[in-house]
């Protein structure tokens, strides 16, 4: 039997008919020189493996042109590679912020001062939902002094526990770090700082807002998750010297469970600290003997990461421009805050004498 190259013809192209008409042949050749075809046969394991490789590759095809659709991929890190794409950083969880009180309590301590000092990021626990709390303060601690019950300190505090990360400076323009976190853990959207050789460097949006030689970078979403931190060139933005220690301070967070809601703030007793305050001669201090805490301002404002409908629905209004000159822009704005159900932005109307003022 001479070979014929014509084994499909054009009226059988559905797929069983292609792959019957191809058994058909091999089954035929084989039959030719005396032998009998099976699936177990060379020809047919081969034929089998061409076959899950074409699914395969119309598998792939069909999956690429799916999550290359914002509105169709599935995937998050394809969702949010396609933000990126259009200027839109997804926001991460937001830390739940508030005001406690600590008061001396008048117990007596052995220490070698009446003053104590309670160090920047000293952490406590909320016995209610068990989650742990910073104290952030503007300087590198503050002073509470123990000769009246009347003194008092008031502090901020966020929900979380404060991380650092550090990578080596390569000397090269456009340098760029992954800071990943362990599974789940989500970074503040807001409380992340990044210190070159000590330093700390601004923070800013893109890299048109980085002026020459400024010590300055931009911090985004890892779409993998962390942070992704990127340097400038010279022109826009410092480039971190050969062998320059880069050190990122974060803040993890559980979002919305940090909340503390006003009913919740008035029971006794719910804090406890989890680190030490000194004495003016560096004695530790067990801070839950002498302070009893109360909540002042409510501690709230805490949400999760954005979810990716949201992120669908905001890359799209994204602006390069960063300046809220519209209606758009304050809705995508207020939306990335993922605290309110519905927003809507309404123009304002300007009256005779502020359209024409000087």
């Amino acid at each position: 039997m001479a070979f014929s190259p014509n084994i499909f013809k054009t009226s059988r192209i559905k797929f069983v008919e292609l792959y019957q008409d191809s058994i058909n042949y091999i089954s035929s050749v084989y039959g030719n020189v005396g032998q009998h075809f099976s699936m177990a046969s060379p020809m047919g394991q081969l034929l089998q493996v061409t076959l899950h490789y074409g699914r395969m590759i119309l598998y792939y095809i069909e999956d690429s042109i799916t999550e290359l659709n914002i509105l169709t991929a599935t995937r998050p890190n394809s969702i949010k590679g396609l933000a990126a794409l259009t200027g839109h950083n997804p926001s991460r969880s937001m830390a739940a912020r508030g005001t406690l009180t600590l008061n001396y309590n008048g117990q007596k301590l052995d220490v070698y001062s009446s003053v104590i000092t309670i160090p920047n990021y000293t952490s406590l626990t909320n016995q209610l939902n068990g989650l742990t709390y910073t104290i952030i303060l503007p300087g590198e601690e503050v002073r509470l002094n123990l000769t009246s019950v009347e003194n008092k300190l008031n502090v901020n505090v966020v929900q979380g526990v404060i991380e650092f990360q550090q990578a080596t400076g390569s000397g090269e323009a456009l340098q760029s770090f992954n800071f990943s976190t362990k599974k789940g853990a989500s970074i503040d959207n807001y409380y992340v700082k990044v210190y070159v050789n000590g330093k700390l460097w601004k923070n800013e949006e893109s890299i048109l807002d980085l002026g020459f030689n400024e010590e300055a970078c931009i911090v985004r979403t890892g779409q993998t998750g962390g942070l992704d931190i990127f340097f400038g060139n010279g022109f826009n933005g410092a480039v971190p010297e050969l062998g320059s220690t880069i050190l990122i301070e974060y803040l993890i967070t559980d979002g919305d469970a940090g909340n503390i809601d006003s009913m919740e703030s008035t029971t006794p007793n719910q804090w406890k600290f989890t680190s030490s305050g000194y004495a003016l001669n560096n004695e530790p201090v067990d801070l839950n003997k002498i302070i009893n805490v109360s909540i002042k301002n409510t501690i709230l404002f805490g949400t999760l990461d954005e979810p990716l409908y949201l992120t669908r629905l905001l890359a799209p209004h994204m602006s390069r421009s960063f300046v809220l000159a519209n209606t758009e822009n304050y809705i995508y704005f207020l939306r990335r805050l993922n605290i309110f159900s519905i927003i809507d932005a309404i123009p304002g109307f300007a009256t005779f004498e502020d359209q024409y003022a000087l």
